[in-house]
């Protein structure tokens, strides 16, 4: 379809570390989003790829849809694809899927 890749950004912080993971949504309430982590933990042990997570309003710190094949919100995203060269910004939207305006 035309919309796809519904995710929200969370923060985890464990042992003094903080690491941010995707969330791909499976639903949603008035207070809060329920999906499962979406990308693999570097230091952080007690979250994993494929957790089922319930995560409150208040904590998320990213959110993105892909509309078309274009990116929508994804601040954390596209702060990341700015900084990159103009070349490796293209290999970046070829490996994500979509585009980054």
């Amino acid at each position: 379809g035309a919309l796809r890749d519904f995710r929200i950004r969370m923060l985890v912080a464990e042992r003094g570390l903080v690491e941010q993971f995707w969330v791909n949504l499976d639903s949603a309430t008035d207070d809060s989003f329920t999906g499962t982590i979406a990308n693999h933990p570097g230091d952080i042990t007690g979250v994993r790829y494929g957790d089922r997570v319930t995560v409150p309003l208040r904590e998320i710190s990213d959110w993105m849809y892909v509309e078309h094949d274009l990116l929508r919100g994804g601040y954390s995203v596209r702060l990341m694809h700015d900084r990159l060269q103009p070349e490796d910004r293209l290999n970046l939207e070829r490996e994500l899927g979509f585009r980054i305006d």
